[in-house]
């Protein structure tokens, strides 16, 4: 009787822990600020680029961002130079701080010897933003940017 006592008290303590559930990690959507305003300097070979930028998030759940962005900015080449703008979509990945930034979209060149439609422009880079920071730092390789370094942040 003894035994049996033993091995009834034995099954009650076990048999809930036979009905615990494993959750799923659960993706976390943190604050995120919409806005983001930054510049970057590139250097392509024998031109140097300047460039500031006004971004927008469109979506983001947790690991992808999408946005808009317009950028306006100047080259210098030997003597030479010019303004040139565009417009871009583009999508950052990643949950954390660490992002890899794709965009394309539309430039012109507005003075300069690059003179008119040049439509096609992309970026591909790294950015460090934490997903509720204030602060942005980019690094890449974009045409007309060149190959740059940015700074900025978002609000």
């Amino acid at each position: 009787m003894k035994n049996k006592a033993t091995l009834l008290l034995s099954l009650l303590l076990i048999s809930p822990l036979n009905f615990s559930q494993e959750r799923e990690q659960e993706i976390i959507v943190k604050d995120y600020y919409p806005n983001a305003v930054y510049g970057s300097l590139g250097i392509g070979g024998l031109y140097f680029t300047a460039t500031g930028f006004y971004e927008r998030t469109l979506s983001y759940n947790g690991r992808l961002r999408t946005f808009a962005k317009v950028g306006v900015g100047g080259y210098a080449l030997w003597g030479i130079g010019g303004v040139y703008g565009m417009g871009h979509l583009g999508l950052l990945t990643g949950a954390n701080n660490n992002h890899l930034e794709l965009s394309a979209g539309y430039n012109r060149f507005f003075t300069g010897d690059l003179q008119g439609d040049y439509p096609l422009s992309g970026t591909m880079g790294y950015r460090f933003q934490k997903p509720d920071g204030l602060f942005i730092f980019r690094t890449g390789v974009s045409f007309p940017e060149a190959v740059y370094l940015g700074l900025g942040f978002s609000f």
